[in-house]
């Protein structure tokens, strides 16, 4: 009788906490937001997110009653609040003009800034807790040479500068013995034709970056890191049937390529994944995945993290915000999901969007008055497995019996009765049996195979005992 009593229990539980979610957006799991206003609602801030780090570019700050003095503002995460905080007022070079932070790189404590105005620079900040200090400049190979564009994945920075009529790409790596990137031995490669775009993924091992000239040739071509000889070398390059600006934006994973395409003629725009694998195989790589925009709708940002895809995109034309969306792709099932941000216009325009593992942050404007937003979350996602624990604690009962809004499994793996006791003991064996044995049931599948079987009981057998 004490076995049915402790089941109806969990499950009026579950019901409850069902009922709780029911009609949530459980993705994103939005936690806070950050507001700021700006004189011009169409130029672009930047935003990048490096946990525990958010970082704010604002181009065109107002600040202390400057004109066109660009800014950086950084963010630390609190674990405890659940909530990012102003830590360091560090303004950036305040000194260097317009368009500072208009273009940020974030990852593992380093920070990189490109601006175009008063010359043309990439600043290094690092952080000593919580302050950042400008720790190395890195400048144009000439005084009239131009960074493009950047990308930072320790321990490789990698960038595209016009210089004297061509265009390169410089290889910049960490050298730890100084803290700063090693430009005296750079690796240098001449690029495509036009204006180029940079992704990177570097890795102790082989690291892969692609280059792409969405303007002329509209191509990736594809380099790969050997580390027997430190050298980079053009590995292959993706031409497509196409006649649209394909490679407007690039992004590129541990496991996946994803390259966009503005809309041309009546042919819309799109973003198409790869598996990075095929992709960098020789012969004609195959998508494993399209995403169709929406008519005149072009990529304004995107990135990839864990198994998902978040794609900011809208109508370029449009006289008003009408026509804004993000979209995210589930890149197991290529599935989309428009995201939906709370508080905030539907049809607003995102320009910026960064992701971090289980954390994203996406700036938005609010409305056409100029006001502002930069939205953060954390996806809570606690087994991670790419999924946000919320969608998960809807979508299946049984995963977040005692309703603390974790799933138990992060808890206590195999503790089947948490509202009774915590220790894993003989009356958790008995509920498991008793809860769907044989069956696709959440609530005892600690292994998440849609089964609950005698695998899920050897973790009841193992965590045997108190929960920690």
């Amino acid at each position: 009788m004490r076995r049915i009593q402790i089941v109806c229990v969990i499950w009026a539980t579950v019901l409850t906490q069902a009922a709780a979610w029911a009609g949530l957006n459980c993705y994103p799991y939005w936690q806070e937001q950050i507001v700021f206003l700006g004189d011009d609602w169409l130029d672009s801030r930047s935003v990048a997110v490096s946990l525990p780090w958010l970082a704010i570019g604002d181009p065109l700050s107002d600040e202390y009653g400057l004109e066109d003095v660009g800014r950086v503002t950084f963010y630390h995460y609190d674990y405890d609040l659940h909530e990012f905080t102003p830590v360091d007022t560090m303004l950036g070079r305040v000194d260097e003009g317009m368009r500072y932070g208009g273009v940020m790189e974030m990852s593992e404590g380093v920070a990189t800034v490109l601006f175009q105005s008063e010359g043309s620079k990439i600043e290094v900040l690092s952080t000593d807790e919580l302050e950042w200090d400008l720790q190395q400049t890195i400048e144009p190979l000439s005084a009239d040479g131009v960074f493009q564009s950047m990308a930072l994945d320790p321990p490789w920075l990698v960038a595209s500068e016009t210089h004297d009529g061509e265009v390169l790409i410089r290889f910049f790596k960490w050298d730890p013995d100084f803290d700063e990137f090693d430009v005296k031995n750079a690796s240098l490669h001449a690029g495509l034709e036009g204006y180029l775009l940079t992704a990177i993924h570097g890795t102790s091992g082989i690291s892969t970056a692609l280059i792409a000239d969405p303007y002329l040739e509209r191509e990736v071509a594809i380099l790969q890191f050997n580390p027997s000889n430190s050298t980079w070398y053009w590995k292959n390059i993706h031409h497509p049937d196409v006649s649209e600006f394909y490679g407007q934006n690039i992004v590129v994973s541990s496991q996946h390529v994803a390259i966009s395409a503005s809309p041309s003629g009546d042919a819309p725009g799109y973003v198409e994944v790869f598996e990075k694998n095929n992709f960098m195989a020789n012969g004609v790589p195959t998508p494993i995945h399209t995403m169709t925009l929406p008519e005149s709708h072009s990529v304004f940002d995107m990135d990839l993290s864990y198994s998902w895809l978040l794609v900011s995109h809208f109508d370029t034309w449009a006289d008003d915000l009408v026509g804004g969306q993000l979209t995210r792709m589930d890149l197991s099932t290529g599935v989309e999901t428009e995201v939906v941000i709370p508080n905030l216009r539907s049809d607003s325009r995102t320009r910026s969007l960064d992701l971090d593992g289980s954390f994203f942050a996406a700036e938005g404007i609010e409305d056409s008055v100029n006001n502002r937003s930069v939205f953060y979350t954390p996806l809570v996602d606690c087994d991670s497995d790419g999924e946000s624990d919320p969608c998960e604690i809807e979508d299946r009962f049984g995963l977040d019996a005692d309703s603390d809004g974790v799933l138990d499994t992060c808890v206590c793996p195999g503790n089947m009765n948490p509202l009774v006791d915590t220790q894993i003991d003989a009356e958790d064996v008995l509920i498991l049996l008793q809860s769907g044995w044989g069956g696709d049931t959440g609530w005892g599948d600690f292994n998440g195979d849609d089964d609950t079987n005698v695998l899920d009981l050897l973790i009841v057998l193992e965590n045997w005992g108190d929960c920690p």
